[in-house]
């Protein structure tokens, strides 16, 4: 404990160990009651003391304040190949896929990586297409389609807190994956699309996922989260920093 100043004298008390509501309580009147024996005849030792305090706990949240890097510095781009692991995605969508690295012609350009993985095989014909809607009333995915979409952003530290944010954008937060997923559904014609944000443990990147043009259903949606929470790894970014 210090005494310093001019016409006031600053009692400086660390609360460390004193975070008890009633200990707080009287220590704090005793920095007003020191701070009205020294304080001037002009001054309230009230509003004197709690604009010390105040200045101290901004001083403490300053020198205390941690600094967070981003994952990847410099708005690097990443290499879809090196986030994205296309037999990791076939084992949870259940069909094979392929992957195609879209960050150059994204219309983001801030993001580190936009990848989409495809529906594996020959793409049908615009004769065979036609056949498909006159059978099913509708083409649906076939090969070439996208099935997920994926968006992630390494490039800046998330320090927001996830549920607010999710609430602001009217998500719902999940644990079913493991980890914290903010899921928001939107209209897609007659159908809800969802999409499910989520930030990978091990780099920090944030990862948007979402369904092609053709998808609609969750479950593959989630799966494709799933599969990109096993496919980016720590050492996906080695060659990054």
């Amino acid at each position: 404990m210090t005494l310093t100043g001019g016409a006031c004298y600053v009692l400086v008390i660390t609360t460390e160990g004193l975070m008890r509501p009633g200990i707080l309580t009287i220590v704090f009147a005793l920095a007003i009651a020191i701070a009205g024996s020294a304080c001037g005849k002009d001054e309230d030792p009230a509003e004197f003391a709690r604009k010390q305090a105040e200045e101290r706990q901004k001083k403490n949240f300053r020198e205390g304040a941690k600094k967070v890097k981003a994952p990847v510095q410099g708005g690097k781009k990443v290499a879809c190949e090196d986030l994205v692991k296309p037999e990791i995605f076939s084992k949870y969508l259940e069909q094979e896929v392929t992957l195609t690295d879209f960050t150059a012609q994204s219309r983001q350009r801030s993001l580190s990586a936009e990848c989409k993985l495809k529906m594996a095989g020959e793409v049908p014909t615009a004769e065979e297409q036609r056949k498909l809607l006159e059978q099913h009333g509708k083409v649906g995915a076939v090969a070439g389609d996208s099935i997920c979409e994926l968006r992630i952003d390494c490039s800046k530290p998330d320090t927001a807190n996830f549920v607010e944010a999710c609430t602001k954008k009217n998500g719902n937060v999940t644990r079913d994956l493991g980890v914290q997923a903010c899921v928001t559904i939107s209209q897609r014609g007659p159908k809800d699309a969802y999409r499910y944000l989520v930030i990978e443990p091990d780099t920090g990147c944030v990862v948007d996922v979402l369904g092609g043009p053709s998808i609609v259903d969750e479950p593959m949606i989630k799966a494709c989260a799933q599969a990109a929470l096993e496919s980016i790894t720590a050492s996906s970014l080695d060659k990054y920093k």
